[in-house]
């Protein structure tokens, strides 16, 4: 019996070309797809077809943008290795005549997830992501070098989803301003890939601790462990011995002192403030307890890790502690080390 009930199912999409033409039964009608993108989406800096920009730059720094995006997806996009990507944009300058600067606000808020298959919302109201990547469109005048195409004129925050819900579980919104109180991974382009790709480390070797301290919690790793890679205090505490040997330490940076340095694997150097100068160790050999009261900067992490990196890196003081007013890294991570000032200059100075 032949069965001929209608299809309701989910449309399988194929990737167009923009060379379709529009047509009546197969006799064209002159205008092609292309023309319908280039009418209804040349706006790049409306905020619809903003969002879906900074979704599909992401995804290019990713290499996950061949596809097709998917509208109602609980997330924005999935790396190779399986990391679930939310991707946030806001900007400074709109489309329309502005008296004042955008302020720089992004959507948090936890969702139901929706299930294609089944056409139902979950039960469960979450952030469905593992990583959420925030985009800014940083330029700030309308003038002839503004271009949203122009990849130096966004910034990108990186923060797991689960800081936000440590940090934030009821918020729907979150200003530039409080997103930096919590510390994310600041990035260019170059770097997107590179950035994720370690947060997801952060993330698994955090799994790895509490299973260690919570035995309830190892079936739970199955999902998180998945994705092999080096264990992240493994990955840093090589990174700190191999820089430590190569790289001396110039003997007139002290705490305030403003460096140009690079970060292992990364493209572009940038400014770091020196916190802390540590140039022997503390009696009871733990630097932590005193680093936490000099740099009140750095992130939660950094003090879990700081203990056993010390302990490896025996001898190989002067150590110092630098922020880039975003994270803090360690002195012992940075490489092509330049000395700006002895003395940082005052906010707001350019330090270049």
């Amino acid at each position: 019996m032949i069965d001929t009930a209608p299809n309701y199912g989910k449309l399988d999409l194929k990737r167009k070309t923009g060379m379709e033409e529009f047509h009546r039964q197969g006799e064209s009608l002159g205008p092609r797809l292309i023309d319908f993108w280039q009418w209804y989406s040349s706006d790049l800096v409306s905020n619809a077809t903003r969002g879906c920009l900074a979704e599909f730059i992401v995804a290019t720094a990713l290499g996950v943008h061949h596809g097709l995006r998917e509208e109602w997806s609980a997330f924005d996009l999935i790396t190779e290795a399986g990391v679930k990507i939310e991707v946030k944009s806001s900007a400074y300058l709109q489309t329309w005549s502005q008296r004042t600067l955008s302020n720089i606000n992004f959507t948090i808020k936890a969702t139901r997830a929706w299930d294609y298959n089944t056409s139902t919302f979950e039960a469960d109201v979450k952030r469905h992501a593992d990583i959420y990547v925030f985009c800014v469109l940083n330029h700030q005048t309308k003038d002839e070098h503004f271009d949203p195409l122009n990849l130096a004129q966004w910034d990108f925050y990186l923060i797991r989803a689960a800081v936000l819900d440590e940090r934030m579980p009821s918020a729907k919104t979150i200003s530039l301003k409080a997103l930096l109180g919590l510390g994310p991974t600041q990035a260019n382009y170059e770097e997107l890939r590179e950035c994720i790709e370690a947060l997801d480390l952060e993330a698994r070797e955090r799994a790895i601790e509490r299973s260690q301290s919570d035995p309830a919690q190892v079936n739970g790793l199955a999902t998180t462990m998945e994705r092999p890679a080096t264990s992240v205090s493994n990955h840093l505490t090589d990174a700190l011995k191999m820089n430590a040997e190569k790289q001396p330490q110039p003997a007139s940076i002290r705490s305030g002192s403003l460096i140009r340095a690079k970060l292992p694997g990364k493209l572009t150097s940038r400014p770091y403030r020196v916190e802390s100068v540590f140039s022997s160790p503390p009696d009871n050999g733990d630097l932590g307890p005193e680093v936490e009261r000099a740099s009140p900067n750095c992130g939660e992490w950094t003090f879990v890790k700081l203990r056993e990196m010390w302990r490896d890196l025996k001898g190989q003081y002067p150590l110092w502690l630098v922020s880039d007013n975003v994270h803090c890294v360690r002195a012992a991570d940075l490489f092509e080390v330049d000395v700006l000032s002895k003395i940082a200059p005052k906010p707001g100075a350019r330090a270049d």
